[in-house]
């Protein structure tokens, strides 16, 4: 997996930053833009897949998660894909592609204005008290224009089902 991270994110990890995802894998699995931020009192992390805008969002990290963050990446993911209904073949490939996880400087412009804009909607649904789960299928529901309007799940599992 092939974190892209702000540098509001890259400062909290305290992990080595390499300076260009060239080269790092091709696949529409392996690379995903990630960046932190606060909604109220907690810290949200929302990583989201480049070629779908598929996110994930992570509610409630405290400052220990930071320490172990590819562990706490890893489980979240595993587990928001399980509640969300994928398939085991699914979320399997997934899971590969975040056997080793590499942080880059964030690449996408179109990905990170995208992402901004989730921000307002995660914040939103967090505010009305709806919990991890609820926000991730919210989100992953929206059109945006970088997937020509198409909801980023359908996109997604488009490409987990193509992807062998």
């Amino acid at each position: 997996m092939n974190l892209q991270v702000t540098k509001n994110f890259a400062d909290k990890i305290k992990r080595p930053i390499i300076s260009s995802v060239e080269g790092f894998g091709s696949s529409a699995l392996d690379n995903y833009h990630c960046n932190i931020f606060k909604a109220g009192r907690r810290n949200v992390l929302l990583i989201t897949n480049d070629a779908t805008l598929y996110s994930f969002v992570i509610v409630g990290l405290k400052a220990n998660d930071f320490k172990d963050i590819e562990m706490v990446i890893r489980e979240s993911i595993f587990k928001l894909l399980i509640e969300s209904g994928f398939e085991q073949s699914e979320f399997e490939k997934v899971l590969d592609s975040m056997e080793v996880i590499n942080f880059f400087k964030t690449s996408n412009r179109s990905v990170i204005a995208s992402m901004n804009d989730m921000k307002f909607h995660i914040s939103y649904w967090l505010s009305k008290g709806a919990d991890e789960l609820e926000v991730n299928q919210h989100l992953n529901t929206l059109p945006y224009k970088l997937n020509q309007y198409e909801q980023a799940v359908r996109v997604f599992r488009e490409i987990l089902s193509h992807n062998q």
